[in-house]
């Protein structure tokens, strides 16, 4: 090697894939495995935050049921929430609707409504 070659005169081990090739094999597999986990991770994910979706939107519709209850209760339209539209997360492609607020409605009388 001459002076002021850039070029390294020491080796590296190899290991016991004999070559740069299995090293670089190995890179490849561990990401690849990588990227799976990952994708499971963000499945699980999506699962959990639709289940919290789902509950949370039950919660609002159980509030909405009983606004309309006492709209009803009082002779008003409801007309604001005649456009309500929550859609549900999962597999199944339901949403919730007004349709829905005016039957669970009627499951509340002056005393559930006035109990807040």
């Amino acid at each position: 090697m001459e002076i002021g070659s850039t070029a390294s005169a020491v080796s590296y081990p190899l290991g016991m894939w004999g070559s740069w090739s299995g090293y670089e094999q190995h890179i490849a597999e561990a990401q690849r495995e990588y990227l799976a986990i990952k994708k499971t991770v963000m499945l699980l994910a999506e699962k959990v935050l639709e289940e919290q979706w789902n509950e949370e939107a039950q919660g609002l519709m159980e509030k909405g049921a009983k606004l309309w209850a006492v709209k009803r209760m009082l002779g008003d339209d409801q007309i604001s929430l005649r456009r309500l539209v929550l859609p549900k997360e999962g597999e199944d492609f339901h949403a919730w609707g007004s349709r829905e607020l005016a039957e669970r409605s009627y499951k509340y009388n002056e005393q559930d409504v006035l109990t807040l």
